[in-house]
């Protein structure tokens, strides 16, 4: 009953914040060490620039930066203007940077999210089953884990897709 009362002191009633017990444990732990605090702002920092990216950048991602008597800035290096410099096409290569990051992060998060999809998938039907199903699925498992992605890319590739 103490330990009731003690999270419930801490949070509150209890019922109201609950969903966030287990974030705001997160975070505290993390901060408890500097290299988890800096590795978090960083992150956060990431991602607020891949989402603020069309605030953020100052030209578009295609867009081709000019000189003042309308020649193309090409192969510059970084300055006030281009922080990054720009292309051999006169792009800016920090915008670039900033919306390449938002297509990165979306391909970051939807390749973690079919991952989980499809292993957990794979793990209630192997565990429904058991059996048999279980070792023939281990053992595709196993095979899929023992494949190296380059060499497994190079040969998915070659295959001929129709039209």
């Amino acid at each position: 009953m103490e330990r009731k009362e003690e999270a419930a002191g801490k949070y509150g009633d209890g019922k109201k914040w609950k969903f966030l017990r287990w974030p705001l444990e997160s975070v505290k732990t993390i901060f408890q060490d500097t290299l988890g605090a800096i590795g978090l702002i960083l992150l956060v920092f990431f991602i607020a620039m891949a989402f603020l990216a069309p605030l953020v950048a100052p030209f578009g991602p295609f867009e081709v930066v000019y000189h003042a008597d309308q020649s193309v800035v090409r192969l510059a290096a970084p300055n006030t203007r281009n922080w990054l410099g720009t292309t051999n096409q006169g792009m800016d290569v920090f915008s670039q940077l900033l919306h390449g990051s938002r297509i990165a992060l979306l391909v970051g998060v939807l390749s973690a999210v079919g991952s989980v999809l499809v292993g957990t998938a794979v793990g209630l039907f192997s565990g429904y089953y058991g059996k048999w199903v279980d070792q023939v699925l281990m053992r595709v498992t196993d095979i899929v884990f023992g494949i190296p992605f380059m060499p497994f890319a190079m040969i998915a590739h070659l295959v001929p897709l129709p039209g």
